[in-house]
């Protein structure tokens, strides 16, 4: 992900806000490959992540607060895997 892309919309809206998510989340799919043996080419992590949603909630919970925590640190945002730009004309 390149956060640099919130300057440039930045340049072409009048209002800009962006958020950032998954950063100890990621954690689900490294515990996925590593530790349950799950290759993702046979058999995609979000479809995984829906379907076993009860069996994950505690655990996404817990990744979910440290990421609101970790994203509050210096530049961590940037390490980020997903961004979420909302722009107003």
């Amino acid at each position: 992900m390149d956060i640099n892309i919130v300057n440039f919309v930045n340049s072409l809206f009048s209002e800009t806000a962006y958020d950032t998510f998954w950063l100890t989340s990621l954690w689900i799919f490294l515990r996925f490959y590593l530790i349950e043996k799950v290759h993702p080419n046979e058999e995609r992590y979000w479809k995984k992540i829906i379907i076993e949603q009860e069996r994950l909630k505690a655990e996404y919970s817990r990744l979910e607060g440290l990421d609101g925590f970790v994203k509050k640190l210096p530049l961590m945002k940037r390490l980020a895997w997903n961004l979420a730009v909302v722009a107003t004309k």
